[in-house]
């Protein structure tokens, strides 16, 4: 009996001692996530093996965590085969995580890990088995928009937030949503110089040849909004070297006069 009452002591301590670790910051909460996937063996094994491998993974985290996360890459997704209960149990960390620690930093951290998956499910529905990666893709993207909107939703979104959104929603041919992104995020940032020039590249591609009707009041609100001489040097820079490829030379003109006119208009 005494020596039932010693493990039970024992591992009350591990774990104890691994939500001490989760605790201390969003980094460590990362890690330990991305743990579930890159250790998914540990995973298998009854409540004793699974309260030892708390153990291995906070002594595991720690050494990385003094290492300055030497041991690992946060912005990199898993580096194995895809597994769907690695996956899920790492996705089940990070929204434990977004409980205890809720804040910019970790939707960013969990965000990246999300957008690392996709990278690499792909990059393998280029090859073999290519329905099924492509099948986890759309789950794993679902799961990011629906991040983002709610870091978008309860206050928690950065820049990065936005650009993110509306890179992968063009990425998986969601342009309607990158757009929607990237005005939210123009609302939300309205003195950000990037995320305007992302804003007017969606709006251009969205234009179909009404670029000066559609795009005037986007870049007068973009002058008015953010430093003048900044954004006319950035959205001139980006803008015009879009316009001057040879398909579109003649838009070139169009785009000169809208820019001609927010200004005038700013003036």
């Amino acid at each position: 009996m005494a020596g039932t009452d010693s493990q039970a002591r024992t591992r009350t301590s591990m774990s104890s001692r691994y939500v001490a670790l989760r605790s201390q910051s969003e980094e460590a909460w990362d890690l330990l996530a991305r743990r579930k996937v890159d250790f998914p063996a540990s995973r298998t094994g009854g409540p004793a093996a699974a309260e030892q491998t708390e153990e291995a993974e906070a002594d595991a985290a720690e050494r990385q965590l003094q290492a300055g996360g030497a041991e690992g890459d946060s912005e990199s997704g898993p580096a194995g085969p895809w597994d769907a209960d690695a996956h899920a149990a790492a996705c089940q960390v990070y929204e434990a995580a977004l409980t205890a620690l809720p804040g910019p930093c970790m939707h960013q951290l969990f965000a990246g890990f999300l957008c690392g998956t996709l990278e690499q499910l792909m990059e393998a529905g280029a090859g073999p088995g290519a329905e099924a990666a492509v099948a986890a893709a759309v789950g794993v993207a679902a799961r990011l928009f629906g991040l983002l909107q709610r870091a978008h939703s309860e206050g928690h979104s950065t820049t990065d937030t936005y650009l993110t959104w509306a890179e992968w929603a063009g990425r998986v041919g969601q342009p309607k949503m990158a757009l929607k992104a990237a005005r939210k995020g123009c609302e939300r940032f309205p003195a950000d110089v990037a995320m305007w020039r992302r804003r007017l590249q969606l709006e251009q591609a969205a234009a179909a040849g009404r670029e000066e009707e559609q795009l005037l009041p986007v870049l007068k609100s973009a002058l008015q909004a953010t430093q003048p001489d900044q954004v006319r040097f950035e959205v001139w820079n980006v803008e015009s070297s879009r316009w001057c490829q040879p398909v579109a030379f003649r838009g070139m003109g169009r785009y000169r006069n809208c820019y001609s006119r927010a200004l005038a208009l700013c003036a």
